[in-house]
């Protein structure tokens, strides 16, 4: 299958849907299809991320480029060019908001079927932490629209099949979880994070993820505070962006000396500080799909996550880690200071995670996505005979 992936925000920015896009492009070569990748151009661009894929960068770089349509025409160039030498099958769109619009485009002109993959932000609303696109109505008007003109939509988990319900049938739209690198955690083999923090024994517990509302990570932080009083053996890890306030958090309630906001880390690094890790911490009030908590699972790390939309598709109670009621901060201590106190306990849950995740594994994920893409492709050729 010649496959067209398309992202208006992928490398040097970096987050859930930016590595799915990259993770799935990878999985997909590797199957044996015919995969590109398109991405807006960067002024001054680091190196590339490392890839195996063709990947097509276009678009001008000023303000209002892609929200106003402006980069559709050059998008068309090099989509045009790379179509007129072999035909693309499908087109992926990643966000059911501007990327569909711009993939529609391409299906007017090319004539290519589009399958979008949701990824959260633009099917999901939460008002209390201000989440989701679809709370402005008007791009709550544009995303339904694309919806009703896709060829098919992927669903990355049972809390976006709830939301999608709500605005499409069910029978256009497909379940398939996000993908998750099995075996790539510790790929690195430098050990780093203890000697970071400053402990060869102490029960490390780990976040991953942006310090933004929709995480709940000054929830953490509180839960930890309390846990530490009787689990003094505990030191809590942030990694990711703007994790200052955490730490000043961490300081008013005392325990500033066993938090440690790590910031932003390549990839390869944050994998192996999962290995690192004794216990994997979510205390998110909502997650698309919880790709970090499925990152630990593939470390053997035991997880205390919140019982939220996201963290409750990763983690079954009792089996592969413990769920806590949203902002709860008394139940999560209580699950921290149970893991921390019960090294059996964390080995027993963190081989089972290893097990569930197994599924979850990109090879297989990318056949999924291939049967998606043939089934739109098959009814596209039906429809025009």
């Amino acid at each position: 299958v010649k496959i067209a992936l398309l992202t208006l925000s992928f490398w040097p920015v970096r987050g859930g849907m930016e590595d799915v896009v990259h993770d799935l492009a990878t999985a997909l070569h590797d199957g044996g299809h015919d995969v590109t990748v398109f991405a807006p151009r960067w002024k001054n661009l680091p190196d590339e991320l490392p890839h195996r894929y063709r990947l097509e960068r276009f678009g001008w770089n000023f303000k209002g480029a892609f929200r106003y349509g402006f980069n559709k025409w050059p998008l068309k160039r090099a989509f045009g060019q790379l179509h007129g030498e072999a035909p693309f099958d499908v087109i992926n769109s990643h966000s059911a908001y501007l990327t569909t619009s711009y993939a529609m485009s391409l299906r007017r002109k090319f004539g290519v079927p589009v399958v979008v993959t949701c990824h959260g932000h633009d099917i999901q609303r939460h008002p209390e932490t201000g989440y989701g696109l679809r709370l402005d109505p008007k791009k709550d008007r544009l995303i339904k629209a694309n919806l009703e003109a896709v060829d098919l939509a992927v669903s990355i988990s049972s809390s976006i099949d709830e939301d999608l319900i709500e605005v499409m049938p069910r029978q256009r739209f497909v379940s398939i979880p996000n993908g998750v690198g099995v075996g790539t955690a510790g790929t690195d083999d430098t050990p780093w994070l203890r000697e970071a923090v400053g402990t060869t024994s102490d029960v490390i517990v780990l976040s991953v993820g942006r310090n933004v509302p929709k995480k709940s990570l000054a929830v953490g932080v509180e839960a930890f505070a309390l846990a530490l009083k009787y689990a003094p053996n505990l030191r809590y890890v942030h990694i990711g962006r703007d994790g200052e306030a955490l730490t000043t958090q961490a300081e008013a309630l005392g325990v500033g000396d066993r938090f440690h906001a790590l910031g932003e880390q390549p990839r390869p690094k944050t994998l192996q500080a999962y290995e690192e890790a004794d216990i994997f911490f979510s205390p998110a009030a909502m997650e698309s799909f919880g790709i970090v908590t499925f990152e630990a699972m593939t470390a053997s790390l035991p997880s205390v996550v919140s019982d939220g939309p996201g963290n409750r598709d990763a983690i079954e109670d009792g089996r592969t880690g413990i769920l806590a009621p949203v902002d709860d901060t008394e139940a999560m201590a209580r699950a921290l200071v149970k893991l921390a106190s019960d090294e059996s306990l964390r080995s027993e849950y963190g081989c089972n995670a290893r097990d569930v995740v197994a599924e979850f594994a990109w090879p297989r994920v990318a056949e999924r996505y291939v049967a998606a893409f043939e089934s739109v492709t098959s009814s596209t050729m039906t429809d025009g005979q």
